[in-house]
């Protein structure tokens, strides 16, 4: 029996499976749908919710008058949930958790369990059912449309109902309806705004933002889609642009004239070619269009206009491939536009080459099954938008998601103070509310005024709203609680919002920072509220701190698929360094780090000697090699803490911290020899801040040694040709 195939399938479902849970995190798309943490954490509060109420239970009434009812429900709850959180390591949790079922169960079964706590307690008003707001957030952010909205309907449907169960004042009944609904808004408010910045680093990924066009993955993933139609969508071409010699304006400008060469070939290009036309640019000076349903004649002529247009500024050499009857493969169309392109750098007379590609097999990951989706980003998206993909920052704070979210906060806070002046109570802090109230409420609408706009909130600005909105909120929130009966208040499911809110958009020491707030305004209330309220205290702190967790898992799940989306946006896909944008992020944090710590450190500027002639005579595939083995070199012979940066075609820069002026010069020559064996470069340095402070005048400074060095070793190959005929002359 034990050795069976059912048992032994039985108990690899109670065994962690490794593969299983990287293959399920490497294929899930941007949503914190799926990812374990995310399974775990409601299970894991809710057993730490269900333990506190058994302790609030307790405290409530120690003359031995309790609930048995609760203690139970409670107490089985605690352990059901253990059970399922420790699941979630094992292979049946992995199967559990990929179904929307489980987590639409395990949100039904909370609620429920506070619906039954509150028909047995203070009805709707009871400090047990306050959680159903956290519950609420949860739900927003986690669940998928349209049960999202379906989950929000059966909650204010059955808050409502319980009112019809045990009667509560209409205001309260309002209070904690409100609640519940800012609640769920908050956690859709996340999902939407996190989801956003996911989509914006997808973009990121796909763009060149020197040139402006597609790069060569947002490309290769158009030409994959356009090639994976069904046969009867038409013909397709692909042209290859070389720009004819570009080294030479690098080598005589610099630089910043190749860039300006090849941002003004970025801005032409879409002039030139046909609107639906995706423009990418696959590294260095080659650039490629695919014109979907353009025939070979088509195709040729839009060739010739853009030579003719880029022949304003510079020459090119153009390949054409094209295929009349889809489908055929990547591979297959990028061999054939190659050759097109240098059999025309072979025939000085003709600038464009032509050649037809028939169909053949596709690619292996592209046979069977249906056209993969559209990738994010396009040429015309690019043009409709007609701006620069705007980038997420690390922690993926939105101006507007902020301002959304205090104007969610400051309709509860109307339904607050509303409640609190209609409920007729009598006492100094009813009072505050009353007559305070008014510029409570103006407090909110200062700060989403301070956060408007689209734009990311940053430094000093960011730090006055989170701060001063916490502040503002958990002291209104805590003089309401104190009139209207201390910790027991229904009001105090504001304080679970905010701290859900903090957490779900917010870093995490900036979060904790807002959480600890709210605890410190919780820690008024019950040092200065009635002492017959503490029974609840352990309850509500454990629900604080399970909305903290709720809120926390849902800012980190999205800024992980965030960075993740970042690292290939920052990533150059020949060599495996860093690309022009990771570049500039890099030298402008190495730059802040030594003005802070008043250090130094070195730039290298690495240009291969000769490349062009290897490109043209082996193919690109060849070029592309030779630059990945380039790179790997270049990290095998400096520190760990070395960042390498491809930034243009044969082009790497190098930032080296901690090095000095002795120390750079030697080991700018050391790379150089050690890149001997795999091709000859020449090696420039700069170290700041005696070069300069800035990412432009050590780039320059580096350039000038960088090609320096490479007139010595002309003029150096230069005598030694000549040196017989001078010999012969004598």
């Amino acid at each position: 029996m034990r050795g069976s195939p059912t048992f032994r399938r039985a108990r690899a479902l109670f065994r962690s499976d490794p593969v299983a849970e990287a293959a399920a995190s490497a294929s899930r798309p941007n949503t914190i749908f799926g990812r374990r943490d995310v399974a775990i954490t409601p299970w894991a509060s809710i057993c730490c919710v269900s333990v506190a109420i058994v302790a609030s239970t307790l405290l409530r009434d120690p003359a031995g008058q309790r609930d048995l009812l609760i203690l139970a429900l409670a107490g089985g709850g605690a352990l059901l949930t253990a059970f399922l959180a420790r699941m979630q390591y094992w292979r049946l949790g992995l199967l559990l958790r990929n179904s929307v079922g489980i987590y639409l169960v395990g949100c039904a079964a909370m609620f429920g369990a506070l619906l039954f706590f509150a028909v047995r307690g203070e009805g709707l008003v009871a400090p047990y059912f306050l959680a159903a707001v956290p519950t609420a957030g949860y739900v927003g952010l986690v669940i998928p449309d349209p049960w999202r909205r379906a989950s929000l309907g059966v909650m204010v449907v059955a808050t409502l109902g319980l009112q019809a169960v045990h009667a509560s004042p209409a205001g309260q009944v309002v209070l904690v309806t409100a609640l519940v609904v800012a609640g769920w808004s908050i956690g859709v408010l996340g999902s939407s705004a996190h989801a956003q910045a996911a989509q914006t680093a997808e973009a990121l990924s796909r763009y060149d933002h020197l040139v402006g066009t597609l790069s060569r993955r947002g490309f290769l993933e158009q030409l994959r889609w356009h090639l994976a139609q069904p046969a009867g969508a038409g013909p397709l071409a692909v042209l290859m642009i070389d720009l004819d010699d570009f080294k030479r304006v690098n080598d005589a400008g610099g630089h910043a004239a190749g860039d300006a060469v090849l941002a003004w070939v970025g801005r032409a290009l879409p002039a030139a070619v046909p609107r639906d036309a995706e423009i990418g640019r696959l590294g260095g000076d080659e650039f490629a269009v695919l014109l979907p349903a353009s025939t070979s004649a088509q195709a040729t002529a839009t060739a010739h206009a853009v030579r003719d247009r880029l022949s304003e500024r510079i020459g090119a050499s153009i390949g054409v491939a094209t295929c009349a009857v889809r489908p055929a493969g990547v591979e297959e169309m990028l061999r054939a536009v190659d050759g097109a392109l240098y059999a025309s750098k072979r025939m000085p007379d003709v600038s464009v080459c032509t050649v037809a590609v028939h169909p053949g097999p596709v690619d292996e990951q592209e046979a069977g099954g249906p056209p993969p989706p559209p990738p994010p980003l396009s040429s015309a998206g690019l043009r409709h938008a007609q701006l620069v993909p705007a980038m997420p920052s690390s922690g993926v704070v939105f101006g507007w998601m902020m301002a959304r979210g205090l104007l969610i906060l400051a309709a509860c806070g109307v339904v607050v103070m509303a409640e609190t002046v209609l409920s007729g109570m009598h006492s100094v802090y009813a009072e505050i509310v009353r007559y305070g109230g008014a510029a409570w409420l103006l407090n909110f609408f200062v700060l989403i005024w301070a956060s408007r706009g689209r734009g990311e909130l940053a430094g000093r600005r960011f730090s006055a709203v989170v701060h001063y909105g916490g502040f503002a909120l958990g002291a209104g929130v805590a003089v309401a609680m104190l009139a209207g009966g201390g910790l027991t208040s229904p009001v105090a499911a504001a304080l679970y919002l905010w701290v859900f809110f903090v957490a779900a958009i917010l870093p995490q020491r900036q979060a904790q920072g807002g959480a600890a707030a709210m605890a410190g305004w919780w820690l008024v209330v019950a040092v200065f509220g009635p002492a017959e309220a503490l029974w609840v205290a352990p309850f509500q702190l454990t629900v604080l701190a399970a909305s903290f967790a709720l809120g926390s898992l849902g800012h980190r799940a999205f800024s992980d698929l965030t960075s993740r989306s970042l690292e290939l946006a920052h990533t150059d896909a020949v060599t495996g360094a860093q690309n022009r944008l990771g570049f500039d992020q890099a030298i402008e944090a190495t730059l802040a780090t030594a003005r802070e710590t008043d250090t130094s450190f070195a730039l290298l500027a690495l240009d291969l000697d000769d490349f062009k002639a290897v490109n043209d005579a082996e193919g690109h595939a060849a070029g592309d090699a030779l630059l990945a083995r380039v790179a790997a070199g270049i990290a095998e012979a400096l520190p760990p803490d070395a960042t390498v940066c491809r930034t243009g075609g044969d082009e790497f820069v190098v930032i080296v911290p901690g090095w000095t002026t002795a120390s750079a010069e030697p080991l700018a020559v050391h790379v150089g020899y050690l890149l001997e064996p795999v091709a000859r470069a020449s090696v420039g340095h700069a170290v700041c801040p005696y070069d300069g402070g800035t990412a432009d005048r050590l780039m320059q400074a580096a350039d000038a040694r960088s090609y320096a060095q490479k007139r010595h070793r002309a003029d150096a190959r230069l005598q030694a040709a000549t040196a017989p005929a001078r010999l012969d002359a004598a």
